[in-house]
């Protein structure tokens, strides 16, 4: 471990006045680092604010330009079992009622022949 001897000759204490200078330039760069630091997260939050916009406007408003966006058609049935529905830009407004009277019944044979085209029986 070297002895020094500082500020002897010239009556100064030179160590103390480097630790200074130091502790001054150490201060700047911190200055300068907490700076560089804030300006990032200024950056990001301007990227997301960027981000959401460039969203809005390719997704939502580029959609609310076109007239089909506006001239959409809502249908519905009360029984989705007996009947689905539904509807195109054309279709007229309003409410529409269906009565079922009866439902669909399978054709079947219960005597006799049936005859084919030429006189055959099957």
């Amino acid at each position: 471990m070297p002895v020094r001897m500082t500020g002897m000759i010239s009556g100064m204490d030179t160590e103390s006045l480097i630790k200074g200078m130091v502790d001054a330039q150490r201060l700047k760069n911190k200055r300068v680092e907490d700076k560089q630091t804030l300006l990032g997260w200024k950056q990001d939050r301007w990227k997301e604010l960027n981000t959401k916009l460039y969203k809005l406007y390719t997704a939502d408003l580029n959609k609310m330009r076109l007239k089909s966006s506006y001239m959409t058609k809502k249908v519905s049935s009360t029984n989705e079992d007996l009947v689905t529905v539904n509807s195109k830009v054309n279709a007229p407004v309003g409410s529409h009622e269906l009565t079922i009277d009866a439902l669909a019944r399978s054709q079947y044979v219960t005597s006799g022949v049936i005859k084919v085209g030429t006189g055959d029986t099957a």
